[in-house]
Parts: C-alpha cells; structure tokens; sequence
C-alpha cells in the first residue's frame, strides 16, 4: 500500500520528536551509561529517520533544504543550549522541561503541517477520484478505464434521494501499480462523455495544539469545579446569556441534536454522558480525544457539580452525538466525512459540527457543496473550522464550501490566534475563542487545547441554542444574527465578529 502524505507527515513529526528527545536525555545524563546509550540510540535513529522521510517527500529540493535547514537548526540551537549549561543541573533540567513545552505546544504545529503544507493535499489510497455522472456510470468507467484496473463504487446512500445528486457520485480506487498513472486517469474521465465533472478524493486530519491550562476567569455562575478555568465565558458575556434565558424563563421548542463529525466521543464521560445520544456504537469512543474535547466545548452538562460547564444553562436545550470521521490517528477522507454528514442529517441532526479539514487543490469541491446541500434541505446547519495554518480559509476544504459557517479563532486579548485562518472571502465567517480551551477529554479527565477546531464547537453549542428556541432557522438568519450582534475583534477583517450569544439570543426574541 503507498504510503499517504498525511502518514508520512506522521512519521516525520515523530522522527524528529524522537531526535530532539534523545538530545535531551543523551544531555541531562551524560554519566549514566544507560541512558547515555539510549539518548545517543534515539538521536541517531531519529535523525536518519528524518532525513530519509524529508528526502522520499515529493517536495521540490529547494523546500527540502529550507525544511532541513530550519530543524537543523532547532537541533543544533537545543545542543548548543545544552552544552552551555552542562556545568549547572538545575538550568539543564529546566532547559529541558522548556525545550519539551516549546516542542509540544509550538513546533509539533510546525512539523505536522510542513508536509501537508508544502504538498498541498493528499489523496485517499482506498479511493482517489470521485466522479459525478447519470445512467450506468459504474460498468462504464470500469470498461472504460479497464487498462488501469480500477474498481468503481458508489458511496454514498441518502435517505432522501429526490433532491441529491449524491447517490450519483462514484468513487474510483486505482490500484497502487497503477498510481503513477493518475494523470492518465484523470485525462480518460476529462474525454468520458458521461462524466459531468470529476475531483480528487483528498485526505484532511486534525492537529490541535496543546494548550496551557487557563486559571482566573473569575465568574460564579454553576456549581462546575473548573468553570473558573473557561476564559471564553468572559469574552462570550456568559453570565448575562444565563441571565437572560432565566428571566423571563425562555423554554425550548425542541431539543436541538448537534453531530460532532471528528474521532469520536466518549460517551461515557462524566460530563458529557446526561447530554449524549449514540447513533452508532463504534462514534461512542475516542481514543485521540479530539471530538470529546470538541463535544465538551459544545455540549458540556452545566451545573452538575462535574467539570465544565456549556453555553446550555441545563440539558434541555440540547443533545450531543458524535460520528466517527476520523481514525484513532485523526486521519480522514473528504469521502469518509461526506458519508459521516449524510450520516448525520439522515439521523436528525439540527447542527453538524466540523473540526477539521485540509489544504485542497480545488478552489470549490462540488461533493462538499452537494453534502452541504443536501444537510440544509434536512435543516442542519454546517459549522466548519477555518484551519490553523495562518492562511485565507479559502484554501482549504470544508471550510471554502458555499453554505457552512466557517469559524476562525480569536485569544483572550480578542487577537486573532497566530495559527488561525482568515475567514475574509468566505460566505459565513465568524470568530469564537480557540486558544487554551479547557474541555473533555476521554477517560473522565480534562485538557486545555488550542485551534480553530476548538473555536468550532463555541459556534456550533450557540447555533444550538439558537435552534432550540426558533428550530426554523436558516444558516443565512443565523449568521446575519450573529454577525449583527457580534463585537469587534482586534482584526475583525481577518477573523470575522467575535460572538456574543446574550445578545444573540435577546435578537433573536425581540
């Protein structure tokens, strides 16, 4: 099987990781034959690991170098740190424990988008092309394209097929023999008189950034041991939404469902369970953690004495699913997740939320667009992370698609985040809070981490509720509510409005 791009990202991430350790501990105990031997072993394995993952990358040269370049100098500054402090073991160890936090808060970032970034998008090996066309494409495609081998299915099955063109599209796996000839692929679909239109099946993944734990938010609101830890409850005037739906008491007209599409959830956590609805016994676990901190963000049980708390003031407002999109790895398809949307409008879901996506190589991605379509006429509304990569949003798929609402971060200063996207140039951009975002994490334990897609689930819990008091809301009310109601960000060009659900709420009633 060929190796992806986003599994080569992986490894060299690791690599590298696994060299800088191994400088730390060869370092921190030169006199211990042991763990000299192991620091030493792992540098070295490391660095050959990474040199030949950077060398086999599809890369031009000149990137290389620069990439190279760039580590290598990380390396070279840690030893050189190292070296100057041999003769004091107190500034060593702290050398160490900092260089450990730069890397995992900072550089992991880094060294997961370098490849992805450079590369642009990568495609599913199980299904590289999806194709869009009427009648028998099938056997069509497969005599058509038989010299290359390829298997042609189709996979997509909505509910609902009078209004879709989903359940016409195929996808077309090319065997990994056959893949140097994509392009040959692609000119044969490009001539087919019954291909309408055909794009690359591309892979996203989601790489959070490991936050540090916030502390001194100050508010006395529930009884939720770590409420003082959720920053963005001042930022979001979370007190005064309380405030407003207790009096007069606003009852919901429905109990919203909100689909996380991500790795999971644990749906057994302490402070997610009240709140959870499984659809699908294997979504109800998460071994990354990634969609039970997004789930948590978004649907956390309030004021239960456990945990966090949510912009629901209690479990009647809303529910929370999840969906398995994305390997235990956070690795997924545009496929997988398309299958995951369908999965979740089919199932009743009011607000689909989305943390994650990719670099894409096509400004529109019309599956996208018609998954997106087809969620709306079920009357779900998509909210999608921008991405972290300091880039416009519209480079990068889901969060380019017509009709979502794509959400940029903002920290605690009302900046926008370094790693965030702009949403600029997209239909619906908005901002929410995404730095050092204490949630969920599975196991019952609790975790700070940074990105757009923590920034996400804040939009998607307020749409939520937003849902649950008016359900017949569109995403073109919901956002112009938003946007109107929403304050300033310091770059409120760049992020969007930052939200503000009291006032959100209080527009939507007067």
């Amino acid at each position: 099987m060929t190796v992806m791009l986003s599994e080569l990202s992986m490894y060299y991430s690791f690599s590298f990781i696994l060299a800088l350790l191994g400088l730390s501990l060869w370092s921190l105990a030169p006199n211990n034959r042991g763990a000299s031997f192991v620091g030493s072993s792992s540098l070295i394995v490391g660095l050959i690991s990474w040199a030949v993952i950077l060398a086999i990358s599809e890369i031009e040269v000149v990137d290389k170098l620069l990439i190279g370049a760039r580590d290598l100098l990380v390396i070279g500054i840690a030893g050189a740190l190292f070296s100057w402090t041999k003769s004091n073991p107190i500034l060593r160890v702290g050398l160490a424990v900092g260089m450990c936090f730069f890397l995992f808060s900072t550089y992991l970032e880094v060294l997961n988008t370098t490849l992805n970034k450079e590369q642009g998008s990568s495609l599913d090996p199980d299904g590289e092309l999806i194709a869009f066309g009427r009648g028998e494409i099938v056997g069509h495609l497969e005599r058509l394209l038989s010299e290359y081998a390829v298997t042609v299915s189709r996979p997509f099955a909505p509910f609902d097929k009078e209004h879709t063109l989903l359940d016409d599209l195929v996808l077309i796996n090319i065997p990994d023999q056959h893949l140097s000839q994509l392009q040959d692929v692609k000119r044969v679909l490009e001539n087919s008189a019954l291909v309408e239109w055909w794009e690359e099946n591309e892979m996203v993944q989601v790489s959070p950034i490991i936050g540090s734990e916030p502390s001194g938010a100050g508010i006395s609101l529930t009884n939720d041991p770590y409420l003082d830890k959720l920053w963005a409850f001042n930022t979001c005037r979370v007190p005064q939404l309380y405030a407003n739906l207790r009096s007069p008491p606003i009852l919901p007209q429905k109990k919203v469902l909100i689909a996380i599409l991500d790795t999971g959830i644990d749906g057994n956590h302490e402070d997610l369970k009240d709140n959870y609805l499984s659809i699908d016994e294997k979504s109800d676990r998460d071994v990354r953690g990634h969609g039970t901190h997004c789930a948590g963000v978004a649907a956390a049980v309030s004021n239960n004495g456990i945990g966090i708390a949510s912009f629901a003031p209690n479990s009647s407002f809303l529910e929370v699913t999840g969906i398995k999109v994305l390997s235990d790895f956070g690795f997924g398809s545009q496929a997988d997740i398309i299958k995951g949307m369908i999965k979740a409008a089919d199932n009743g879901a009011d607000v689909i939320s989305m943390s994650l996506g990719g670099a894409t190589n096509d400004e529109r991605e019309r599956t996208y667009t018609e998954a997106v379509k087809y969620c709306r006429e079920k009357g779900a509304i998509v909210v999608v992370a921008a991405g972290n990569a300091n880039q416009p949003a519209t480079r990068f798929s889901p969060a380019n698609t017509p009709g979502v609402i794509t959400v940029s971060s903002i920290n605690s200063n009302l900046g926008k985040s370094a790693f965030s996207n702009t949403v600029k140039d997209v239909e619906y951009g908005i901002a929410a809070p995404g730095e050092n975002i204490y949630s969920t994490f599975p196991r019952n334990s609790y975790k700070a981490l940074s990105g757009t897609s923590m920034a996400t689930p804040y939009v998607a819990g307020l749409v939520a509720l937003m849902k649950s008091i008016d359900p017949d809301l569109d995403v073109s009310t919901i956002h112009a509510i938003l946007e109107a109601t929403g304050i300033d960000s310091k770059n409120t060009k760049s992020t969007g409005k930052v939200i503000q659900p009291a006032a959100a709420i209080r527009a939507l009633l007067d």
